[in-house]
């Protein structure tokens, strides 16, 4: 059975850096105040809907360069995602 990997509180750090966002900028893209984020940054396990909406967040960020790849990198990179979520 497929187990989902949960993002963790540097996971998540590691995320906002990867954007140049401050926690300030992350915490109001994700909906949230400061503070939570903070708290989440050093928690070990994210809340799911913290973890999707960073996903989602990412996709829309990164809109541009994904829709000029071609489609075999595209898939390429999305089964490497998906392999890197998921684990056995």
């Amino acid at each position: 059975m497929l187990e989902r990997c949960r993002l963790t509180g540097f996971d998540l750090i590691l995320w906002r850096r990867s954007l140049n966002w401050t926690q300030e900028r992350a915490a109001e893209e994700l909906g949230i105040s400061r503070t939570s984020l903070v708290k989440y940054e050093d928690a070990i396990s994210v809340p799911r809907t913290v973890q999707l909406a960073s996903v989602a967040l990412t996709l829309k960020t990164e809109w541009p360069v994904i829709k000029k790849m071609n489609k075999d990198k595209l898939l390429a990179l999305l089964q490497h995602e998906v392999d890197r979520t998921f684990m056995d």
